[in-house]
């Protein structure tokens, strides 16, 4: 039996939080020995965490040709005419978007010998393609603050703007698939050629597996389910009357026609000093696999956290040991004076 239970979160979702209770009073449920009865608040999942420019692969460059079209949206554009220039990355995007799915599928298809199911490629295939993913790689290469677009047209809401994001990536690399290698003559490609191939297909391709392996996209699907993460947490910060809660900071994603869930949990921590206090977010095809990330994440992206929190632990357990010293030394102490009285 898994000890540590994921909970469904409250349908209400309320603000972060860290330090302080959570609001609500949840519905009475069983509860496993490491898990605490109050309700966390819902932190937003890792997964939107910013990139860092320096760890992304350069940029490949793209043909003049392409470069005002891919930075322009198409409410900036004017209609293009069949056979005319291209105006915005409308039409772009579109081949983007086949080029993603396709260069998404090879790159997993390589690991198939690592005993990887259709099903978990699926998953993580969607993970490299979807709008949120591309949407990090627009920002961290600057590619948002090179964007024209009309004033009545800019997105007010944060899932419009993470559409908008993954159109300019998808766009960019289409431009990159339609450009040749730079040196070479006629750099900028002349579309489809006979036999299906783009001229710079390869580049994309190359370009998207360093990218997808520097984000973490594909980082760890070669290696064994993960089946330790949890316990590995447990003994570094876990103790009597201290618990780890795994809850679903979302609802799962079903992926229709394909046979596959896809689950996010949260792991947050009460005890120590520390009341519902998020350490890391996770997703898998399973609530268990989710919970198992989401802990494999505070181990490797929220040390500084665990480590302060091991630390109260051992200065707690010092003191624990030390009373019981000191209670041990009473009790012997009185046995020693009623033996000599």
């Amino acid at each position: 039996m898994d000890r540590d239970r994921e909970r469904h979160p409250p349908n209400k979702r309320p603000h972060d939080g860290g330090h302080g209770s959570a609001g609500g009073t949840p519905k009475k449920q069983r509860f496993s020995p490491h898990e605490s009865k109050s309700r966390p608040t819902i932190h937003q999942p890792s997964s939107s965490k910013p990139l860092d420019p320096k760890s992304l692969p350069p940029l490949p460059a793209i043909a003049e040709k392409w470069q005002s079209a891919v930075f322009t949206h198409p409410s900036q554009g004017n209609q293009e005419l069949a056979g005319g220039p291209m105006q915005s990355y409308d039409r772009l995007e579109f081949l983007g978007d086949a080029y993603l799915e396709i260069i998404a599928t090879r790159a997993l298809w390589k690991l198939g010998d690592t005993g990887l199911s259709a099903a978990r490629m699926a998953a993580l295939r969607e993970g490299m393609v979807k709008n949120e993913t591309l949407s990090l790689y627009t920002v961290a290469y600057g590619f948002d603050k090179k964007l024209r677009i009309g004033e009545g047209s800019r997105p007010t809401r944060r899932d419009a703007q993470i559409k908008v994001n993954g159109d300019v990536f998808e766009a960019y690399v289409a431009a990159v698939v339609l450009s040749k290698a730079e040196g070479e003559k006629d750099f900028g490609g002349h579309g489809l050629l006979l036999n299906g191939d783009m001229p710079g297909f390869k580049i994309a391709e190359d370009w998207l597996t360093k990218l997808w392996m520097a984000s973490g996209k594909v980082r760890d699907v070669s290696r064994q389910d993960d089946v330790t993460s949890k316990g590995t947490l447990q003994k570094k910060i876990g103790g009597k009357g201290v618990y780890l809660n795994y809850v679903e900071e979302r609802e799962r994603i079903v992926h229709v026609g394909k046979g596959i869930e896809q689950y996010f949990v949260g792991v947050y921590l009460t005890g120590w000093g520390y009341e519902n206090q998020h350490l890391g977010s996770g997703e898998g095809l399973s609530k268990k696999a989710a919970g198992m990330a989401a802990a494999r994440d505070a181990l490797d992206n929220n040390t500084k956290l665990v480590e302060e929190i091991e630390k109260t632990k051992a200065k707690e357990s010092e003191k624990t040991q030390a009373k019981e010293i000191e209670k041990t030394e009473a009790k012997m102490k009185k046995t020693k004076d009623k033996v000599q009285a």
